[in-house]
């Protein structure tokens, strides 16, 4: 049974995976894109057991697998729905619950507090501390850019 830690921190980087997604206009993206964007970006690590299946005909590994858990706790809550079947949105509810955070997420930009932040926290990463202080500085959240190469 995972820890209720551990829950909070794997609701709360899928929930800025959403946020980060929505602003570079994924209104709706995918369960897979989602979790791609969890992993390739490192907003969590995780241990190398959740990186395996659980039993031989599971369809995704034990981190995925706890993150789409997570994504229904996150509807239940009302953050998250589902305006069709694989696509995960962040709702207003969901919206407002990053915005409100922006003001103490921009007291991580110091180095002291960012590694007190990050002291007790078994899956959450530096990456997600550093979306995490451009939500809160109002930076660019594109992903790529959009400006054409010279």
């Amino acid at each position: 049974m995972p820890s209720k830690f551990k829950v909070r921190q794997q609701k709360f980087a899928l929930r800025l995976a959403l946020f980060v997604l929505r602003k570079n206009g994924f209104e709706a993206p995918t369960k897979k894109h989602v979790l791609n964007f969890i992993r390739a970006k490192r907003l969590l690590q995780f241990p190398d057991e959740e990186l395996e299946k659980r039993h031989d005909a599971d369809i995704d590994e034990i981190w995925a697998n706890d993150i789409a858990w997570k994504r229904k706790d996150l509807y239940m809550d009302g953050e998250v729905d589902s305006p069709e079947k694989g696509k995960w949105r962040l709702t207003e509810i969901g919206v407002r619950k990053i915005e409100q955070k922006k003001e103490k997420w921009a007291d991580l930009k110091d180095p002291a507090r960012r590694e007190s932040f990050l002291a007790d926290l078994e899956y959450c990463t530096p990456e997600l501390v550093d979306w995490m202080i451009k939500i809160a500085s109002d930076d660019s959240l594109l992903l790529v850019s959009r400006t054409p190469p010279r």
